[in-house]
């Protein structure tokens, strides 16, 4: 059957006063001062020493950051002349498919021309073999044949206008040839200027795409850099921080000191409020979290009970000195002891079933002595 909230109240009181006994016999929990001092200063130099890895890697930081706006100024100047390049290259191959248009055109025009200039050739030739005979009849006969003058002027005239049919027809076959082949030239000409150019502005165009490629390669390869530099930076600060807690701790380990800045045991929802007037009164507060989440200590002490706690199921108490304990109930299972220190955000446990929250949760006091706290006032600001 699974526990109600409301027996929890009396059960919790009567845990402390069993534990104030047991905390009586337990031993100091802060070290000796001599041991106390040689670790102190060991952590300082830990400290400084992390602080200067920090300053190294911001600086290295900035000049990637600073390399990485130089390459994007340069990445950008290439990809405006590549664009520049690309409307010049689509020109060139505009002119370069008209002219081959063009010279296609004419190619198809030539082969016109020669065709007609064939049949002319062919009509000239049956023409010539039919006039060659009454040409060689007049050269032997010296018109002898001829039955009058007007005759002979008729065929005289017939001919001489054949004659100079022929060759005005050789003539312009001539003149349209000489004018195709010279067409055929330029159009040659102007394709392989026009080709020669594109090669030129093709090789420009790979050139600086290969730029633009290495650019973006070195830009990745800073990018990579950057990301584990600020990894590292993270890293080194999360140690800064932890030397610095444990300094702290180990100098001044009064736990009234972290008031407000105590981490929260697990992030999760409120569900349960402090309000130790209520009734009945409520001396803790209730998370909702996924089941199994893991319940951390909020700062360093020993843990004094680690057991099942009629009413709050499995329980870990620990005492953080000066008469402050906290109070993690409604774990699955505890991971921690009696009798072990602990540190901050140190696991514990982990959540279980909690009757507030209808589901898994966490249950936590804060206590001075016998007398509850509000968590809240205790807690930092960010869960």
């Amino acid at each position: 059957m699974r526990p109600t909230p409301r027996p929890r109240r009396r059960h919790a009181a009567f845990a402390f006063l069993l534990l104030a006994f047991w905390l009586a016999l337990c031993p100091a929990l802060r070290p000796g001062p001599a041991a106390a001092e040689n670790q102190a200063e060991s952590l300082r130099e830990d400290l400084t020493s992390e602080k200067a890895r920090a300053d190294q890697a911001k600086s290295a930081l900035g000049q990637l950051t600073e390399k990485e706006r130089t390459l994007f100024s340069r990445l950008a100047g290439l990809e405006d002349q590549v664009g520049r390049m690309t409307k010049t290259v689509m020109a060139q191959e505009a002119a370069l498919a008209k002219a081959e248009a063009e010279e296609e055109r004419i190619r198809a025009r030539y082969a016109v021309l020669a065709a007609e200039r064939d049949q002319a050739f062919a009509a000239l030739s049956d023409l010539l073999a039919l006039t060659w005979p009454v040409h060689r009849e007049n050269l032997e006969n010296r018109l002898g044949g001829m039955s009058s003058w007007q005759s002979a002027d008729r065929r005289f005239t017939w001919l001489a206008a054949v004659y100079k049919a022929v060759r005005q027809g050789l003539a312009r076959l001539r003149e349209q040839s000489a004018a195709l082949a010279a067409n055929l030239a330029e159009q040659e000409r102007l394709g392989a200027e026009a080709r020669e150019k594109l090669n030129a502005v093709n090789a420009s165009k790979d050139d600086l795409l290969s730029s633009k490629l290495s650019l973006a390669k070195s830009i990745r390869e800073i990018r990579a850099e950057r990301v584990s530099r600020e990894e590292e930076l993270a890293d080194t600060l999360a140690a800064i921080d932890s030397l610095k807690y444990r300094l702290t701790n180990l100098t001044d380990r009064r736990f009234e000191g972290f008031k407000g800045a105590l981490p929260w045991p697990a992030a999760g929802r409120l569900v349960e409020s402090f309000a130790p007037a209520a009734e009945p009164p409520r001396r803790g507060i209730g998370l909702s979290l996924p089941e199994g989440t893991p319940v951390k200590c909020v700062s360093w002490g020993k843990v004094v009970h680690a057991d099942l706690l009629r009413g709050f199921g499995t329980v870990v108490i620990v005492y953080h000195g000066d008469d402050y304990y906290s109070l993690y109930a409604f774990l699955t299972k505890a991971q921690v002891r009696n009798g072990q220190e602990v540190e901050k955000d140190e696991v514990i446990g982990s959540a279980g079933y909690f009757p507030e929250a209808r589901g898994p949760g966490l249950y936590f006091e804060l206590r001075f002595g016998q007398k509850p706290i509000n968590p809240m006032d205790w807690l930092s600001a960010k869960r």
